[in-house]
């Protein structure tokens, strides 16, 4: 899609949004990255080099928090916010029934904003959640061009014979789009990964009891124990309640 003039924004984490955010750079295109935390904060330093290239090509690092401010459960959910509102339209790769990604949807829909969906097997837990937002009504997403077309009219500046399909995406990552550069994917290491996430799924989902209270206080960033033992205290005294996305509040 940044081949075709899109503009990319993700949220500058690991997974997705780091590949959303690396193929905006590799297409020589603008991106920005909304981030959980504020500048000057210890958080992602593995991401450190990709924050340098987005600012390089032009885009930006985006955050409404004040400087240093540390990044935790509560920070990622209400950026999502930032995220749709910036965008066109939100692009949901996978998300399972209880996804962070369904937050942005929700945000997106409010928002007014177009959500698609990449279909998957009914059976795939995984995609459980992107399979409920096209049922509720969201844009199935075959394709780059199925996306864009949405925009070609609002956007002149788009090229549209640009767009590839799924075969030539795949079939330039297997091959590599270079004879001199490395694949930057393997389907081996696809398939891996995704063994390895529904490995941990299944075991999240074994979880009950106190296991499970300590498990759910746990966000996308380090947490230390001792706010660990006091957000699990209190739920195990029936005191808060939690909803998606890592949120709580008073019982």
């Amino acid at each position: 899609m940044a081949e075709c003039g899109a503009i990319i924004i993700s949220g500058g984490a690991l997974g997705v949004d780091s590949a959303s955010h690396k193929g905006a750079i590799k297409a020589g295109a603008k991106t920005y990255a909304i981030l959980g935390n504020g500048f000057g904060a210890d958080y992602l330093k593995s991401n450190e080099k990709l924050r340098n290239e987005i600012k390089s090509m032009g885009g930006a690092l985006i955050s409404e928090y004040p400087p240093m401010t540390a990044a935790s459960k509560f920070t990622f959910p209400m950026r999502n916010r930032i995220i749709s509102a910036l965008s066109d339209g939100l692009l949901v790769i996978e998300a399972g029934e209880k996804s962070g990604s369904l937050i942005t949807a929700g945000h997106a829909a409010e928002q007014g904003r177009d959500v698609f969906a990449i279909p998957a097997s009914i059976f795939d837990r995984n995609f459980q959640g992107t399979n409920k937002l096209i049922e509720d009504g969201a844009f199935v997403a075959t394709s780059p061009y199925s996306v864009l077309s949405h925009y070609s009219e609002k956007y002149r500046s788009l090229d549209l014979s640009k767009a590839k399909t799924p075969y030539e995406l795949v079939t330039s990552v297997k091959n590599g789009a270079n004879a001199e550069e490395k694949p930057q994917v393997s389907f081996d290491a696809i398939m891996q990964d995704r063994k390895e996430r529904v490995r941990i799924q299944n075991e999240t989902l074994s979880l009950d009891g106190e296991e499970k209270t300590v498990f759910d206080t746990l966000g996308e960033s380090f947490t230390g124990i001792d706010d660990i033992i006091r957000e699990t205290m209190l739920e195990m005294k029936g005191l808060i309640e939690t909803a998606s996305g890592k949120r709580y509040r008073k019982k």
